[in-house]
């Protein structure tokens, strides 16, 4: 087996066990005790609606968040009913790109070509997150927070790969923060401001103008969707 193969297997294996953590339990417990019911009524009447570009609750249009978690939802929950398993899986899933994301910087930030292969670091990074209750808990709720940290952590790991100038990264970097808007609004802004002066700073230009512009493709049209239906109040 090559060692990029044997890489592959290991970060096959670490997802593996970041799912029997966090898989197992997502039917437990009872979300409507807290705002992820408003989230999950949300998705209930888009799926009822059919309206899958205008989130809703009880009827009026919703502005406070992006569409990306009510589509999710609202996917899961037509195919496999809207139980408390399937409310959670998108922040499950979520998780489970940002356990890999996690595992990617890991490596991409080693001091060495030797030390990157070394395969102890990605297991202590995978048993920091998992330590985490924080991340635990809350990514078993139906809310944007664990799409958008999997969205910016992937933003990152491609940014990084972009400084390298490795094929493809300042696309894929603008993907993931195109996701990331439709996660959670401006709160991408920070990470992306670092990334883009990291950009700056290494004379990468052309790699800040192709994320960008790939980003505006992937988040832009939903909210042109919404100006134009909206105006004013949408912003």
């Amino acid at each position: 087996m090559t060692q990029d193969a044997q890489e592959r297997a290991q970060v096959a294996l670490m997802l593996l066990c970041a799912s029997l953590v966090l898989l197992p339990t997502l039917g437990m417990g009872s979300i409507f005790s807290s705002d992820d019911a408003i989230y999950a009524q949300m998705a209930r009447e888009m799926v009822s609606s059919g309206a899958w570009l205008e989130p809703t609750w009880l009827g009026a249009p919703i502005f406070d968040k992006p569409p990306l978690l009510f589509w999710m939802l609202g996917l899961f929950g037509s195919v496999f009913g809207f139980s408390e398993f399937v409310l959670r899986l998108p922040g499950a899933l979520g998780a489970l790109v940002c356990v890999y994301y996690v595992i990617q910087l890991v490596g991409l930030t080693a001091e060495t070509e030797e030390t990157r292969r070394h395969s102890w670091r990605g297991w202590v990074g995978l048993a920091l997150t998992l330590a985490s209750v924080t991340f635990v808990m809350n990514v078993r709720r139906p809310m944007a927070d664990p799409l958008l940290v999997a969205a910016l952590l992937a933003h990152i790991t491609y940014g990084l790969r972009a400084v390298d100038e490795q094929p493809g990264a300042a696309m894929k970097a603008g993907i993931a923060l195109g996701f990331g808007l439709l996660a959670k609004w401006v709160a991408v802004g920070p990470v992306a401001l670092v990334v883009g002066v990291g950009w700056l700073l290494r004379r990468r230009v052309g790699t800040l103008l192709t994320s960008s512009a790939v980003a505006l493709i992937v988040a832009g049209p939903w909210h042109l969707w919404m100006s134009a239906r909206h105006g004013a109040d949408f912003w």
